[in-house]
């Protein structure tokens, strides 16, 4: 409970506005004071990033930067090294360092915002060599995926759904305007941020006809999707309420940014061959080295584990061949031909609430 102190003349209830400026105030400390050309030297590092990154990314690189310049003299490289070879890591508990040294992967993270502000600024610096060890992501389960959609709303189903079938990141689904949509063909091209190419994915028939009702029904002056903090909110009050539904701890693992590895993992099995390439070039990773990292996390399945939806056609009717045809094109495969029986099978897919 925040308490406020006001004088006897002025005492009376918080208003929203003294509510608001007390998160701000206390939301982090204040930055050291700074000369000007310290200052500005930050200022010109960080203003193509504005213009090029999301606000995300901008955001993260300010932090780091201000980080680095209140603990350290940036033009002095030495200190800067120094610095983030033996930093620690924070207790959240007290707000105090531990004697825990921090990962090489957030170092690396440093020495990279710094590097970017010494060529923004036309110093040299060599940036000393890291070994990062990344952890392997999460990767949830379809049942995990479809306690938490079961929660939300009309419309964040629908967001949600398109996430864990296209890989899309939120703020890159944030970025698609309407005519980057094609609702005749079902198709969403997207943008990458984060060093993702830019692509195209097709949707399934339902959650094309889904996407279809959802923009008939949404402002057109607006753009098509929320902001990806409003994305991030929903996704969150969801997994709650799920958590107390099915009494399931095991769901506060599962992230937004984790229906993208859910939709990399059922690409991979749906592939058919469990091609590692097409993977790539559908988490449109620039690099093979990172599609395997999202692999690693990939539960191993084999045949009796896979649930699959099956469908037998009778030969030798008059719509058998129909039929055939049919199956065929909502991608069911051939199995066998048996007592005049043909067998086909699907594995199944998310199930949309």
């Amino acid at each position: 409970m925040v308490s406020f102190k006001w004088s006897h003349a002025e005492k009376r209830e918080p208003t929203l506005f003294d509510l608001a400026q007390w998160s701000k105030d206390h939301r982090r400390k204040p930055h050291r004071p700074r000369d000007t050309r310290t200052q500005q030297a930050i200022d010109t590092m960080l203003e193509p990033i504005r213009k090029q990154k999301t606000y995300q990314q901008f955001e993260n690189e300010q932090n780091r930067i201000n980080l680095l310049a209140d603990e350290t003299d940036l033009f002095n490289q030495a200190s800067v090294t120094a610095y983030i070879l033996t930093l620690l890591k924070i207790d959240p508990n007290i707000g105090k360092r531990t004697g825990k040294p921090v990962s090489n992967g957030y170092k690396k993270c440093l020495f990279q915002t710094y590097y970017t502000f010494c060529t923004a600024n036309q110093l040299p610096f060599d940036r000393p060599k890291l070994h990062a060890t990344f952890p392997i992501p999460i990767i949830p389960t379809r049942q995990q995926i479809q306690k938490i959609l079961s929660q939300a709303t009309w419309k964040y189903t629908v967001i949600f759904s398109i996430m864990a079938e296209t890989a899309i990141e939120p703020q890159e689904l944030t970025n698609v305007t309407h005519n980057r949509i094609n609702l005749e063909k079902g198709e969403i091209s997207v943008t990458g941020t984060k060093q993702h190419a830019n692509g195209v994915y097709p949707l399934r028939p339902k959650t094309a006809e889904m996407l279809r009702l959802y923009l008939a029904r949404r402002n057109p002056n607006l753009p098509p999707f929320p902001p990806a903090k409003s994305m991030e909110q929903s996704w969150q009050r969801c997994r709650k309420s799920a958590i107390h539904k099915y009494a399931d701890p095991e769901l506060k693992k599962v992230q937004l940014k984790s229906l993208r590895n859910f939709a990399g993992a059922e690409y991979y099995y749906s592939a058919g061959n469990k091609d590692a390439f097409a993977t790539q070039r559908f988490m449109r990773h620039h690099r093979l080295s990172t599609t395997e990292l999202y692999l690693r996390g990939i539960t191993i399945r084999t045949e009796d584990d896979d649930q699959y939806t099956s469908r037998t056609v009778q030969l030798g009717q008059q719509d058998s061949k129909q039929q055939i045809q049919n199956l065929l094109d909502n991608g069911y495969t051939y199995i066998l031909t048996a007592d005049n029986h043909t067998y086909f099978r699907k594995r199944k897919q998310l199930q949309i609430t």
